[in-house]
């Protein structure tokens, strides 16, 4: 008989989190994967105020899903709340997204006691199955372009979030595209156009230059010296 489907991711994810819980291993593990389309999600705040996936878009997305009761979290929330206060104005967004079973009667008085500052949201079974969370804290890096860029199991550290953020905030913008929009290349003229050609393919003969008038004044034929000069007065000077 085949085991279900589900039985080997959530018996890794048991394994690692056996691993990064032991008292001389590590804080955390960064998962494999990353890359694909993050899922679409709503949770409500701790005032009851329904907050989706669309109200981040364009942010780059720390999401944290967490327990009070879960010691490894607790652990955490200090560096959570460091990042969160050194990187909010720079487009990043951290958001705790609760598992407890209480909702906001326990979870808002644990975040006041500690003096969290970023966003508290609740977390039900649906949105942890979609996005695989079997062990906690797990923590999710989302880009401005709403793709997973990396997936940790544990408590993480402020230097270790700093790493896992830092390709995300670099200019994707084109650095050609930049140079030629501060220095645009004049247009080229347009070429002009052919003249007419002759029938057989050769460039028509030059017109012949036009005559220029006589300086001379012609005369009247009433003009006895008319008759002796008709033919002066009309041929081209000399």
């Amino acid at each position: 008989m085949k085991p279900p489907r589900w039985l080997v991711p959530f018996g890794l994810a048991a394994l690692l989190g056996w691993w990064v819980s032991r008292p001389s291993g590590p804080a955390f593990v960064r998962l494999p994967g990353g890359g694909y389309p993050a899922p679409a999600w709503r949770m409500p705040d701790l005032s009851g105020a329904m907050i989706a996936s669309t109200n981040l878009a364009g942010s780059l997305v720390v999401l944290n899903f967490w327990a009070t009761w879960c010691p490894p979290c607790r652990r955490e929330l200090p560096e959570l709340e460091a990042f969160h206060r050194r990187n909010s104005n720079r487009g990043v967004v951290v958001v705790g997204a609760a598992t407890d079973a209480e909702g906001a009667a326990t979870v808002g008085p644990f975040a006041r006691r500690h003096e969290l500052t970023y966003p508290m949201l609740l977390a039900d079974p649906a949105v942890q199955e979609s996005f695989a969370v079997v062990s906690l804290p797990t923590t999710v890096i989302i880009g401005r372009d709403g793709r997973v860029s990396a997936r940790y199991l544990g408590s993480l550290t402020g230097e270790e979030l700093d790493r896992a953020i830092a390709p995300l905030l670099a200019d994707p913008a084109p650095v050609m595209e930049l140079e030629d929009s501060r220095n645009p290349s004049p247009a080229p003229a347009p070429p002009a156009p052919p003249g007419p050609a002759a029938a057989d393919g050769r460039a028509p003969p030059a017109a012949p230059p036009v005559p220029r008038p006589s300086a001379k004044t012609p005369r009247s034929p009433d003009d006895p010296h008319a008759a002796g000069n008709a033919q002066g007065a009309v041929s081209p000077t000399r």
